[in-house]
This record gives structure tokens, sequence and C-alpha cells, in this order.
């Protein structure tokens, strides 16, 4: 989780701003045993794992949540994560769990295992 310090967030009556603090927490759910730290997580270094992302804004004084999103992403073999959908503050947290993003999830999965095979093949080749 991450803390990006004090930001400012309109009040419910939408044009006033107080104080607040960004939030941005990451569940990173890698397909090897390969750990990762917390800074590669929040530049999108990340490799052959999925990856949910929560970020929100919250008030100090009343610890209203707004501006809430709740990502969701696939991270290839060498390839920059590609989100697979997100919800906001309209749609309940787990919305984003439904039969077509976790048939996305599946296809990208397939994909991923022959990208992995193919690299193994390779170094197999060169003796790496």
């Amino acid at each position: 989780m991450e803390v990006l310090g004090c930001v400012y967030v309109y009040e419910d009556d939408g044009e006033t701003q107080t104080e607040g603090f960004h939030f941005d927490i990451y569940w990173v759910l890698p397909l090897t045993n390969r750990e990762y730290s917390a800074s590669a997580v929040h530049n999108k270094l990340v490799h052959e794992a999925i990856m949910f992302k929560l970020d929100f804004d919250e008030r100090i004084h009343d610890s209203q949540i707004s501006s809430r999103f709740f990502s969701l992403y696939f991270c290839g073999i060498f390839k920059e994560p590609q989100r697979i959908d997100y919800n906001n503050d309209n749609m309940t947290l787990n919305s984003i769990i439904t039969p077509i993003n976790l048939f996305k999830i599946t296809k990208k999965l397939i994909e991923y295992k022959k990208d992995k095979d193919l690299l193994n093949s390779v170094y197999e080749v060169f003796d790496l």
C-alpha cells in the first residue's frame, strides 16, 4: 500500500475542497516464484502476474472515500501490464469479477503459457 500524501478532495457539494489522502493498494498474484518490491509494483515493472489495484481519495475530517477505482491487470512476459477491466464509485468492488473477465484472464494465461514454452525452448537452444 502506498499513501501518496496530502491531496485536496471535494466535499459533497462538489465545489468545496478539503484535505485528504490518496491511497494506492496493490495485490499481486505472481505466476512464478518471483517476488516484487513495492517500487516495482508502483512503477508497473511487474511481469508474469495477475494484479489488482485499488486507488481512492479519503477526506481527513470525516473519512469519506471518493474517486475510487478498482482495476484488474494481466502482466505477461516482457509486456506492460494490460488492464482487463476496472470499476469506480458507481459499482461494487466485486463487480470486476465477471464471467467475461475470467474468460479474458484464462485466455491471457493460455497465451502466457505458449510464450513461456517458446522462451524456454530458446533458452535450451542457446544453453542459457
